[in-house]
């Protein structure tokens, strides 16, 4: 006949069962949320990135701008110095004028 003791060794251990699929669960989730963690650093990464080259475009296409305005504003005081004085020739004034023209109704000045 058995005796207590050996009845109690054999008791089937069901809660190591559950602390490993527990354990589990846990790490699953873990790494799942890493992952997702990981992937929304690398999306604003490329963010950054496209907004970064997108702003340099822009310094670059506000520097051009300046130097056409630059440029623009140098010939109207050209353009206002020659037909103050009012000698040179005909096509040169005429020239002038339309520019001062152009410039006023584009308001470039």
């Amino acid at each position: 006949m058995k005796n207590e003791n050996d009845l109690e060794i054999k008791k089937p251990r069901r809660w190591k069962k559950w602390f490993v699929l527990f354990l589990l669960v846990i790490i699953l989730g873990l790494s799942g949320y890493v992952y997702y963690w990981y992937d929304g650093i690398v999306k604003l990464q490329k963010e950054a990135k496209a907004q970064v080259e997108e702003s340099s475009a822009l310094i670059k296409q506000a520097g051009q701008y300046k130097h056409l305005k630059s440029m623009i504003t140098s010939e109207y005081n050209r353009c206002q110095e020659f037909i103050s004085q009012r000698e040179g020739d005909f096509g040169s004034f005429e020239y002038c004028k339309r520019y001062i023209e152009w410039t006023a109704k584009n308001n470039l000045k």
